[in-house]
């Protein structure tokens, strides 16, 4: 009897683990370029040239990349940095970003990235 007990409950605590591990999965960067937004749905196209439909909530927050002159980034611009990690250790820029003002302090560190295999933002 006390076998049985401590195995339902075992049982419950490794449902409730699962479940909750499921719902607890790290966001997913997606680099794509959009090719139709309808309500509730963005249809993008990915690198691979893979067409995905999207559902997403009424308060989505979509990043715009786009090019930007070396002359418009100033002191005090708040930049990122895409970068390779290379054979002898050192890091090999990929990309700078310029990110709005309004993004300062968030992202902060050094994190793996999207752009190619392996690469990093900082």
């Amino acid at each position: 009897m006390f076998l049985s007990v401590i195995r339902r409950w075992s049982a419950w605590a490794l449902a409730i683990t699962l479940g909750v591990s499921a719902f607890a999965q790290a966001p997913v960067r997606l680099r794509a370029s959009i090719e139709r937004v309808e309500q509730g749905s963005i249809t993008v196209k990915e690198r691979s040239g893979e067409i995905i439909t999207l559902v997403v909530p009424a308060n989505l927050v979509v990043s715009e990349v786009y090019p930007v002159d070396i002359t418009n980034i100033k002191p005090g611009s708040y930049i990122g940095s895409a970068a390779m990690l290379q054979p002898d250790g050192t890091l090999k820029a990929l990309e700078v970003l310029v990110f709005p003002e309004t993004s300062r302090g968030a992202g902060e560190g050094h994190r793996g990235w999207d752009l190619q295999p392996q690469s990093t933002m900082t």
